[in-house]
């Protein structure tokens, strides 16, 4: 069994209807529908300024699609400093997908260091075939030793990364 994985990051979806972001968004959802893969992996920056409008639109988005996803929140998603906790908290979703091919594990990064959940996550897997999956770069979650042990470790066949804005 070969396992299919869509990626999708940085759509940063405004909070206003109507935006290309969401016709992208939109039309994305669309053609993975129609393309079926086992998992769609959303790797952060979903929110164009970290507002729960917007989160909750990706998010509501993402469940009426019927797709398999995995969802981690990244940098730009923890701009608004009052909706911080609430939009990760809305755009993480279960960070280990498993199937008899592959293992997936998203690593969750607050501020460059890895999430208890994700910690706790490393600290039990196993499997032969592992992917991991970061917002961040991989030359950025290295610089946590846990994680860069873990990495060391584990049969890690494939590590997909999205990028880190700097403000």
């Amino acid at each position: 069994m070969t396992t299919k994985i869509a990626i999708i990051a940085d759509i940063h979806l405004p909070d206003i209807a109507g935006t290309p972001q969401e016709a992208v968004l939109d039309e994305t959802l669309a053609l993975l529908q129609t393309n079926k893969p086992d998992l769609l992996l959303v790797l952060g920056d979903s929110t164009a300024a970290g507002t729960m409008k917007s989160a909750d639109m990706i998010h509501t988005r993402l469940t009426e699609s019927g797709l398999c996803f995995r969802i981690i929140p990244g940098n730009s998603d923890q701009r608004t400093p009052d909706d911080r906790k609430a939009v990760s908290d809305r755009l993480t979703s279960d960070l280990i997908f498993q199937n008899s091919d592959c293992t997936v594990c998203m690593i969750d990064m607050d501020n460059g260091e890895i999430t208890p959940n994700t910690r706790q996550n490393l600290e039990n897997l196993t499997g032969r075939r592992i992917v991991m999956a970061s917002h961040y770069p991989i030359e950025e979650c290295l610089k946590d030793e846990f994680l860069a042990a873990a990495i060391d470790r584990l049969p890690v066949i494939m590590f997909i990364s999205a990028h880190l804005h700097q403000d």
